[in-house]
């Protein structure tokens, strides 16, 4: 489920943006999160995305016009970006036949110091120096 959700991010960043996508070692603090559970048969994984401020403003600056840009809101941006990279995984896992997969609503987890939740799988990305983790637990 990782490798969908590590292709459905490059695949975000690369192929729709342009952005080269790299390993990221740390997060840092103050982040926006998001989670949005993908369903599995009957099987819940809840999938976990945090961005640092920095990296929200890479997307909105590709998503929006400029003033556009100046209103959006970062809550909104980072359920955005959790239903468009975990909505292509769950595709790709579904044209997998190896069961049948369901998105759920991405939910907005507000601004935090540090991640809380501890997950079982998880990467950290870089675009231009700028990071964001995503990651899942089984519910």
């Amino acid at each position: 489920m990782l490798n969908a959700i590590n292709y459905a991010t490059r695949h975000f960043c690369t192929d729709v943006f342009g952005y080269e996508i790299k390993e990221g070692k740390s997060l840092g603090k103050d982040l926006y999160g998001a989670s949005i559970p993908l369903y599995k048969d009957d099987i819940e994984f809840q999938f976990y995305l945090y961005f640092k401020k920095e990296t929200l403003e890479l997307f909105v600056d590709k998503l929006f016009n400029t003033e556009e840009a100046k209103k959006t809101d970062l809550g909104d941006l980072s359920r955005e970006v959790a239903n468009q990279i975990v909505g292509y995984a769950k595709n790709l896992l579904s044209d997998n036949n190896d069961g049948i997969y369901r998105l759920g609503t991405p939910e907005f987890l507000g601004k935090v110091e540090r991640f809380p939740v501890r997950l079982e799988k998880s990467h950290i990305f870089k675009i231009k120096n700028k990071t964001f983790k995503i990651g899942y637990k089984k519910v």
